[in-house]
């Protein structure tokens, strides 16, 4: 957010702290935590766009839409709870893989809600996947044009492979189970079925579906000491 943006936008809107790329977290005196976003027209339109197509307590919803003192358009969503998963290193967690996976399940689920509704993300990374209890998702009404869920599935695979890892997916990247044996070659088989073009997913749900396949084959955890 712009040097010299008020604490206060309005009478019942208080911001308290950054979240990066122009959006702050907020309180709003009705509702709570909230989050603004200040955007130019264009981008607060097709913000709203897709958040209307959407309805998940997984996505962050619109509340209003403000003006916000020397600055312009903000637009007001609602607050997921957690950290992104750019701040996490699951990488060097014993139960990284395992995690990941979780965290994996629970991404798709989002993103089979939105194509469902023709909302594709398209600049999914890291840093708009949000964990806590739950997986959430934000971002989204950025998508560049000709973007489609095959975009979205490369990103999942992308970060998934990058946590479990702890190196960057590339068409030469090593299998994940060189890495982390106890994955065995099931999600190695995941990702080769997710790029290859005779055998890949048709859409979220049925790449959820197998991605829960391989986290069936996970050893259970240790015992808690």
């Amino acid at each position: 957010m712009p040097t010299g943006s008020p604490a206060r936008t309005n009478a019942k809107l208080t911001t308290v702290g950054s979240l990066g790329d122009d959006a702050w977290r907020a309180i709003d005196s009705s509702i709570g935590d909230c989050v603004l976003m200040l955007l130019d027209p264009d981008e607060l339109a097709r913000r709203r766009r897709a958040l209307r197509k959407l309805n998940s307590p997984h996505l962050r919803r619109e509340v209003s839409v403000v003006a916000v003192p020397d600055h312009g358009p903000g637009l007001v969503t609602t607050f997921l709870p957690g950290s992104p998963l750019s701040m996490l290193d699951l990488g060097r967690r014993a139960d990284g893989p395992r995690e990941a996976l979780r965290i994996g399940l629970g991404l798709l689920e989002v993103l089979a809600h939105a194509h469902e509704r023709g909302v594709v993300h398209g600049r999914l990374a890291s840093r708009h996947v949000i964990v806590g209890e739950s997986v959430g998702l934000v971002g989204f009404g950025q998508a560049p044009a000709g973007t489609t869920e095959a975009n979205d599935f490369g990103a999942v695979a992308a970060i998934l492979y990058e946590q479990i890892t702890g190196e960057e997916w590339t068409s030469w990247a090593p299998r994940a189970s060189y890495f982390r044996p106890a994955l065995g070659r099931a999600f190695d088989d995941w990702l080769a079925t997710l790029t290859d073009p005779e055998r890949g997913f048709r859409n979220a749900t049925e790449m959820k579906s197998a991605l829960r396949a391989v986290a069936g084959t996970m050893p259970p955890p240790p015992p808690a000491s």
